[in-house]
């Protein structure tokens, strides 16, 4: 199996819904045991770089967080997913 982006192993708090970090299944499993528990025969993903330069933009312009838990923002660990979406009146 071939993936064509790097392994999402953190939240989006920027506009992409994503499951909670710990059902993310790239979160805390390794490539191989990924491989093992989809029962794939190999997996790959593009490379972080593979995908900065299929972009063809400077890095500053690329959010990666979800890619690599490095955020542009302070985001608490507390916090939850939806912290900067707008509270819904009911």
């Amino acid at each position: 199996m071939r993936v064509v982006v790097p392994p999402v192993i953190g939240q989006c708090y920027y506009g992409m819904d994503f499951a909670d970090e710990d059902e993310l299944i790239a979160s805390s499993r390794s490539v191989e045991e990924v491989r093992e528990h989809i029962g794939a025969t190999s997996l790959a993903h593009l490379s972080l770089e593979g995908l900065q330069d299929s972009t063809q933009r400077p890095p500053s312009e690329l959010c990666r967080a979800c890619l690599t838990r490095d955020y542009p923002t302070a985001v608490p660990r507390e916090s939850a997913k939806l912290r900067f979406e707008p509270a819904l009146k009911v």
